[in-house]
């Protein structure tokens, strides 16, 4: 009767460590996919991002002198497909371990799937463990993979330049292209020209002319904005202000 109770016990013991298991395991399927990608070269000014969502994607590449961003769309089923190889590759189990290191570069995928966010921890003091490397590996190739596919495909290369009307301002230069910030006097110095891509079928560039402050928060003294439909046969933009306004020269 004893081993009976035992036996009982042992199997009710294993169809809760089962059940807890699938209830922590990740939707073959899920509505909503969101996925990051960072890689970085520890205390080098180089890096590489991509975001991948239903919504939007974005892939980004700094060599240390020039910034290229590109956005662009998946498909569902190529958004599917990517998260397929997440499954395939069981990246709820991937998990790192602490070493002391310096200047460690290295790269972490995030993603959210539906309400839960997982994390892949790849740069400075975190490691992947060493029986989830190919794991790993598989996903980030699948992700760069995905980006560079679809960035071969109708991007517009162009090349970005201040005239000196803006530059030999007193102020503090900041530049937004589709309202993100691509340079920031007080940050990065003296402008040099900057590479860029973009699949945008516009390209809404704004400069804010700040006044130059030592705080982190600063104060809009001007605004100037201006919205282009399509590129310069160089491919070659020049912002300049004339009477108060931003055009190209």
């Amino acid at each position: 009767m004893l081993k009976i109770k035992e036996l009982g016990l042992f199997i009710l013991l294993l169809l809760g460590v089962n059940s807890c298991k699938l209830l922590n395991s990740p939707p073959k399927h899920p509505k909503i996919i969101e996925i990051t990608w960072d890689k970085s070269a520890g205390m080098l000014p180089l890096y590489s991002k991509a975001y991948i969502s239903n919504d939007s994607c974005v892939w980004e590449n700094y060599n240390g002198i020039n910034l290229k961003r590109t956005v662009f769309r998946l498909s569902e089923k190529e958004i599917n497909d990517l998260y397929s190889v997440f499954y395939t590759n069981q990246f709820t189990e991937i998990t790192s371990s602490k070493q002391e290191v310096v200047d460690r570069g290295g790269s972490n995928i995030y993603i959210r799937i539906d309400k839960k966010k997982y994390q892949l921890l790849n740069s400075g003091t975190n490691f992947i463990q060493n029986q989830f490397i190919n794991n790993y590996k598989a996903i980030e190739d699948a992700i760069i993979l995905n980006c560079k596919e679809a960035n071969s495909n109708q991007t517009k290369e162009f090349k970005i330049y201040l005239n000196k009307s803006i530059t030999n301002s007193t102020h503090n230069i900041v530049l937004y292209l589709n309202n993100k910030e691509i340079y920031n006097e007080q940050k990065t110095g003296e402008f040099t020209p900057l590479e860029y891509s973009t699949q945008d079928n516009s390209i809404h560039f704004k400069v804010l002319m700040m006044k130059k402050t030592s705080s982190s928060f600063q104060t809009v003294l001007h605004k100037y904005e201006l919205i282009l439909q399509e590129l310069p046969l160089n491919n070659h933009i020049i912002l300049t202000l004339v009477d108060g306004n931003l055009i190209l020269k």
